[in-house]
């Protein structure tokens, strides 16, 4: 009942109620042996337990956290949670399934809701691409002739636009189908298709 440990007791009051336990750590930073207090006393509580060892930076510290961890967690498992894709997602919460019976229908649930989120998300993207095609082979720019014929300058320029307007096209599918996945604001580090730059073009035979 001492207010020296009161976040201590906040802590351990649901793991002692029947919480299991998902312990996590940062493999960018060096493992130190004082950190074996904590994992004692969470090993004395005998709750089912899994450490997650979070490779956000090189994971330079990766085996040491490894061998340390397994002293004491049932189960250690690496994960990058900036870089995981779907089904590495997926396996994680099948491996939490499998920590503790009574918390077992809460993650069945859960991982349904995210299969039937998933298929979602990839069949409302098929839509957007295929619209795409749809959309891109159908095209059409029309021009007026001031007199029935284009001088080779003007036939550039329209060639310019049919293919801007394609180009456009399709950077607003790919705009589609990030937001799709919530990505609201993505940033990306990519080479705008521009054939003006080392023919990274949609229209140049490299990138096809």
């Amino acid at each position: 009942h001492s207010e020296r440990f009161h976040f201590e007791c906040e802590l351990l009051k649901p793991i002692l109620e029947g919480a299991a336990i998902l312990y996590v750590v940062d493999a960018s930073h060096p493992y130190r042996p004082n950190f074996e207090a904590e994992f004692e006393i969470l090993q004395w509580t005998g709750q089912p337990s899994m450490a997650l060892i979070n490779q956000s930076g090189d994971g330079q510290w990766l085996s040491d956290w490894t061998t340390a961890l397994g002293q004491y967690f049932r189960k250690v498992l690496p994960f990058n949670a900036h870089s995981s894709r779907f089904q590495e997602r997926l396996r994680l919460m099948e491996e939490l399934r499998f920590l503790s019976d009574s918390t077992r229908p809460a993650l069945d649930e859960a991982i349904a809701l995210l299969r039937t989120q998933h298929a979602s998300r990839i069949r409302s993207c098929a839509l957007i691409i295929a619209n795409l095609i749809v959309s891109a082979v159908g095209f059409q720019f029309k021009i007026t002739l001031p007199e029935n014929t284009l001088t080779e300058g003007e036939k550039k320029e329209a060639l310019k636009n049919f293919f801007d307007k394609l180009r456009s096209m399709e950077k607003d599918s790919r705009i589609s189908i990030a937001k799709v996945f919530h990505y609201q604001k993505l940033q990306t580090d990519e080479a705008e298709l521009n054939p003006e730059v080392g023919g990274r073009d949609l229209f140049g035979a490299e990138t096809w």
